[in-house]
């Protein structure tokens, strides 16, 4: 028995050291922290404190990386820089406020880009900066980038959305932008709106619920400048009558998706006069019912 512990007292040691162990970081996002974040002269929470506090603005940078540290080099003023280490929990890439006290963080669950594509969204109490909720999110492709929607959501319960958008740089190219909601409490992934294609394409367009300031709702999808307004035309992207659906405006999400298939005549892509290609384009609806708590698909068709 005395045995068992003993080899089980060593193989502790052997893990806590292992995730302990700081990991080179080449490639680092951008280091942002809570107010008044202290940073440690060594990794070990109330060591030392007397190396400051981190400054958001500051030309810091991110030198290594264990399971609870950052390890960085930050400037003490304009000619002396210095080393010291900053608690991972307080550490962000983006934050969000959420309403009135609480604040939504997104942090790389490993800071080096090169070999991570991994985040957390965490729904967190500003006062004592208690977690509340949190929800892992993946990017399968090459870049990202995440944004805050700033236009107040319609959607019954949903107190903030925030987008994730993930794109792929090599044919066919292709781009995913999951929308992130917070509702009584929670984080929770709503829908995702994908576009791709090279000479046909699949694209995907989500029209949400948008609540303006004299209590109007009205159905309306963000375009890739984050805006709901047209630049060229200078008109809301609006989806028309949406009312014949028999859904609540608050309840209502609605994807429309474009298909355009290239035409093969003779084995090879046919071309117009003017060389291009010949394209078949379909268009089909999808709506959705919000209940308050998840999202349910009631309808499917494709349009004249």
């Amino acid at each position: 028995m005395k045995y068992l512990l003993l080899i089980f007292l060593i193989s502790s040691l052997i893990c806590n050291a292992q995730t302990d162990k700081f990991i080179k970081v080449n490639y680092p996002y951008k280091l942002m922290t809570e107010y008044k974040t202290p940073i440690y002269s060594k990794a070990k929470v109330n060591y030392r404190k007397n190396l400051g506090y981190f400054q958001n603005n500051s030309n810091s940078k991110i030198l290594a990386e264990n399971k609870n540290w950052l390890k960085i080099q930050f400037w003490i003023n304009d000619s002396v820089r210095e080393i010291g280490f900053v608690n991972k929990r307080k550490a962000f890439i983006h934050q969000y406020n959420a309403y009135y006290n609480y604040l939504i963080y997104v942090q790389p669950k490993k800071w080096n880009s090169d070999n991570n594509k991994q985040f957390l969204i965490s729904f967190r109490r500003y006062e004592n900066d208690s977690i509340v909720d949190t929800l892992s999110v993946t990017n399968f492709h090459h870049g990202e980038r995440f944004f805050d929607q700033r236009y107040t959501s319609g959607l019954k319960n949903v107190k903030k959305i925030v987008h994730f958008e993930t794109y792929r740089e090599s044919c066919p190219g292709l781009s995913e932008n999951e929308f992130i909601v917070l509702v009584s409490n929670q984080i929770k992934s709503l829908i995702t709106e994908t576009s791709t294609g090279e000479i046909g394409w699949e694209s995907e367009i989500i029209y949400q619920p948008i609540l303006f300031g004299n209590k109007t709702i009205k159905m309306l999808s963000i375009n890739q400048e984050y805006d709901i307004v047209n630049l060229n035309t200078g008109e809301l992207n609006e989806f028309k009558n949406p009312n014949q659906f028999n859904i609540p405006l608050d309840a209502l999400i609605i994807k429309e998706i474009s298909i355009g298939e290239p035409v093969i005549e003779n084995d090879d892509y046919l071309v117009d006069e003017n060389d291009d290609y010949v394209i078949n384009e379909t268009l089909k609806l999808e709506i959705y019912r919000w209940d308050g708590d998840k999202l349910i698909l009631v309808l499917s068709k494709d349009l004249d």
